[in-house]
């Protein structure tokens, strides 16, 4: 029968599980640089339509409206009242 290190798999998990990790800060860095580059892109179309540009003459000018982020929906059933069924002894 052989025998395991506990430290030795401690440290394995450790590394597969920094890895791991990184990914995740690497997402939430990209998704962070997304969101204000968007809202700085939000900020330029207001300032160029106070500026007079039109939403006709920006788009002709290969300018589109920034898309508005999407908005969060409720994880809630919108469907009965969500409450489980009594039980009851006939049940």
């Amino acid at each position: 029968m052989s025998e395991f290190n506990a430290e030795a798999v401690e440290n394995a998990a450790r590394v597969m599980n920094d890895k791991r990790l990184e990914s995740v800060r690497s997402l939430v860095d990209a998704r962070q640089r997304l969101t204000d580059a968007q809202t700085a892109d939000q900020a330029a179309y207001a300032a160029a339509r106070k500026a007079g540009w039109t939403p006709e003459q920006l788009a002709e000018l290969g300018i589109s409206e920034p898309t508005k982020p999407a908005r969060a929906r409720s994880r809630r059933s919108r469907r009965g009242t969500g409450e489980a069924p009594a039980v009851t002894a006939d049940n």
